[in-house]
């Protein structure tokens, strides 16, 4: 209706898609993860514009090795008593090559997942999949960032062991300079690149980082 909006053509197709054996779907406007942070996906919340919230979901490889990958939710719905979330996902392989943009020890930036013809490749997901909300700008697309990039900043239970790990790197590299050597900038990419793949290392490893904070 006109105080909580219509779901956008590419949703109605989506689920028309997807849901074909479905005669009927209820479809929400939020949901309450596990950690008690509500998640949306409105076309007009309450009456202020569109709110279409950013999340890590966990995936799997052809292995069955978990991974994580942001992605802009869409639409929830129910099915079978099952809570299910239309999403577009990032493009993995757009990672660190948005031209104009770089990644940094707290911010990554993606393409969104786009066919040829840039139609937006959508997924239905169980919602248990979200791992966590997440913050995202968008670059270079106004309010529809399947025609730009994401920036996506990094979870804040990610943030202290990201800086515990730059600053040993820094110490270690450091530790020899000379008048001729000046000491490496806080910049550096390839500081930054070797930090953010100890990050990915523990996240891999322990799930969360905090489990090996120690201090």
């Amino acid at each position: 209706n006109q105080v909580t909006g219509c779901p956008t053509q590419l949703v109605i197709e989506k689920l028309l898609e997807i849901e074909a054996d479905q005669n009927m779907l209820e479809l929400y406007n939020e949901v309450i993860l596990r950690d008690g942070s509500y998640v949306r996906a409105s076309p007009n919340y309450h009456g202020e514009g569109p709110w279409f919230d950013f999340v890590n979901i966990q995936w799997e490889d052809d292995e069955g090795e978990a991974y994580f990958l942001p992605a802009r939710c869409l639409a929830f719905y129910r099915k079978s008593n099952e809570c299910m979330v239309l999403v577009h996902s990032v493009d993995v392989k757009s990672n660190g090559r948005v031209p104009g943009y770089r990644n940094s020890i707290l911010t990554t930036h993606f393409k969104m997942h786009c066919s040829r013809n840039g139609t937006p490749v959508v997924y239905s997901i169980n919602c248990a999949s979200i791992d966590s909300s997440l913050l995202c700008y968008t670059q270079g697309s106004g309010d529809d960032p399947s025609k730009g990039s994401v920036m996506i900043v990094r979870p804040r239970n990610e943030w202290a062991y990201a800086w515990y790990v730059w600053n040993q790197c820094l110490r270690v590299k450091n530790s020899n300079r000379s008048s001729t050597k000046p000491m490496v900038d806080l910049g550096n990419e390839d500081m930054v690149g070797k930090v953010r793949k100890e990050i990915a290392k523990c996240i891999k490893e322990h799930g969360k980082t905090s489990m090996v904070i120690q201090f």
